[in-house]
């Protein structure tokens, strides 16, 4: 890596997040220095990792995507079943739609692979270190120090924490910050929250599970999840709500005893049908117990520190999303130290720009990735029937089809990538182009829709209304325009069009019965001006979001025929 001016940044945590940094900055010909607790960066624990678009493009930057994918096997397919095996709704191909609009598969496989892979594409080694468990930060004015438990120090510009949820960077920052924050340190101190246990691991290939299948169960108080790659490797995930919520750092750590009974317990989970848990714990080849802590914090940097990944945003695994914000993250972090001494080169810059770079950083981030965290925890109690119950989510999920995919959309859409690499040319080739000014947290307000727009229009309307012959805006006058065909047409195929899936346009029946009891010329401006409100651009994001569901939208005429003239051109007779 070679020195910009003696610029350093300090990494502390050789994870997804640290390694990310690494390979950006050093790109950037940023020094850098990542300082790993452990003896190795890619200790094998059982853990797997889903590498969702957003991720594979920043991977991709790196040189790394067709090596991770070639470790593993794209999913295809997704089922949502109870605990019977029984599905709740029909196969999603949601993975392979991810694909169309993104140019990027759904990648699950080993987190070591991934890892090792972002070790071996750093070509300065002598900057990763291991055995260097950060424990007190020293900072001043003029730089910051990491002492590590070795002993040995390292001084650098800004100190990044990425050494996880029990992060000792964070800790030291939030030290150093209470003073200025008193009230949000404390409230930060006790962000982290723990209701749900998981057993992750690997096992070998079972039979009866399908390679490129993802299997999700439902069930009181626990769920579970299993996705099969190359050569039939399946990585397997128990989720259980515990007695209690926990809170703080201080949260339990299990034996192998423990484990063991934790499995026993859930053998008689349904993986799918003819596979219960017990076949894939008996092929385990990796296994892990947890509490699956739960955290988005307030303060995310304070002078030169400034902390990313888990460590300050801390969200359940049941969406694949923890391991995408965390690149995410640092390829925002680095996007900010790029800019940040490329603007202040060939001097390093002060303590002042740099403060002002890493807030501008949290308030870039924090937004997005308070959503996420909050959506994944979400679905952890949904698919756990905390909020909802069996017969419910049974009903609601094939009225949603592409309600996973457009949940993901809106998470990859405005990712970031890293501005100063080369935009790779997958990325640009499918039905939904990545756009930084779409996706969560920058949704066109559909209550600000309202004021600006159709408020002025009831005030014109109004005005109008109050200047002409009221005989000339009568009901009866708009009944033959308003009660067309053409306009119970055009509802019925909005009800079907994806992008209006959970709008009020989905429920054209509904509007349609309101209209026979109060009058279309009531009822429309209503529809109208509710479809507008619920049809902001960023909806149409992925072409694909404009199609209809063609054999629903066939048989619309046909109907109209039997339902609308007929009995019309009947009563005329009569």
């Amino acid at each position: 890596m070679t020195d910009r001016a003696n610029f350093r940044v300090l990494v502390a945590g050789g994870g997804i997040a640290g390694l990310t940094l690494a390979n950006a900055l050093e790109r950037a010909n940023i020094d850098c220095v990542l300082l790993e607790g452990r003896d190795k960066f890619a200790a094998n624990e059982g853990a797997s990792i889903a590498v969702l678009p957003n991720g594979c493009r920043i991977l991709d930057q790196f040189g790394l995507y067709e090596a991770f994918l070639d470790t593993t096997e794209p999913v295809k397919f997704v089922y949502d079943r109870d605990n019977a095996g029984v599905p709740l709704a029909p196969p999603s191909d949601f993975p392979h739609l991810g694909y169309v609009r993104t140019g990027y598969h759904q990648a699950f496989g080993d987190r070591q692979a991934l890892l090792q892979l972002m070790v071996n594409s750093v070509k300065g080694k002598s900057k990763l270190l291991v055995n260097k468990k950060v424990i007190s930060v020293t900072h001043s004015p003029t730089g910051v120090t990491a002492k590590c438990e070795d002993g040995t120090t390292y001084t650098g510009d800004i100190l990044v924490g990425a050494d996880g949820v029990h992060s000792k960077t964070r800790d030291a920052m939030f030290d150093l910050a209470a003073d200025e924050y008193p009230d949000k340190i404390k409230k930060d101190r006790e962000a982290l929250t723990a209701e749900y246990q998981c057993l992750f691991g690997i096992c070998t290939k079972v039979e009866g599970m399908e390679i490129g299948e993802g299997e999700y169960g439902y069930d009181q108080d626990r769920s579970s999840l299993a996705v099969v790659v190359k050569n039939g490797r399946t990585y397997y995930f128990i989720f259980q709500k515990m007695a209690q919520i926990l809170r703080g750092t201080n949260m339990p750590r299990y034996s192998e005893q423990e484990t063991e009974e934790f499995a026993k317990a859930h053998f008689d989970m349904v993986i799918r049908p003819g596979v219960h848990f017990k076949a894939l714990w008996d092929n385990s080849i990796a296994s892990n117990l947890v509490v699956l802590e739960e955290g988005s914090f307030e303060v995310w940097t304070h002078g030169r520190i400034v902390c990313i990944g888990d460590s300050i945003h801390k969200m359940t695994p049941n969406i694949g999303n923890g391991g995408n914000m965390a690149i995410e993250t640092a390829a925002a972090l680095a996007n900010t130290i790029h800019e940040l001494a490329t603007r202040v080169s060939p001097a390093r810059p002060t303590e002042t720009e740099i403060k002002g770079a890493l807030t501008g950083f949290q308030t870039l981030r924090k937004a997005k990735t308070d959503i996420v965290t909050n959506m994944s925890n979400g679905i952890t109690r949904f698919q756990a029937l905390q909020k909802a119950s069996l017969p419910v989510i049974r009903k609601l999920l094939p009225c949603v089809p592409e309600l996973a995919v457009n949940l993901q959309s809106e998470i990859v859409v405005g990712a970031p990538a890293i501005n100063f690499l080369p935009i790779p040319r997958r990325s640009v080739t499918g039905t939904m182009p990545f756009n930084p000014t779409q996706g969560l947290g920058k949704t066109e307000s559909k209550l600000r829709r309202f004021v600006i727009i159709v408020i002025p229009f009831i005030i014109l309307l109004f005005l109008a209304t109050a200047s002409t012959n009221p005989a000339s805006l009568s009901t009866t006058a708009l009944l033959p325009v308003a009660n067309g065909a053409m306009i119970l047409a055009t509802w019925l195929i909005e009800g079907s069009r994806c992008s209006n899936y959970l709008t009020p346009a989905c429920l054209p029946l509904v509007f349609i019965t309101l209209g026979h009891f109060f009058g279309m010329a009531t009822i429309a401006p209503v529809y109208y001006t509710l479809h507008y409100v619920f049809s902001p651009i960023d909806v149409f994001k992925a072409s694909d979001m404009r199609l209809t569901n063609a054999a629903y939208t066939r048989c619309i005429l046909p109907s109209l025929m039997v339902a609308y003239f007929a009995p019309f051109k009947i009563a005329w007779w009569v």
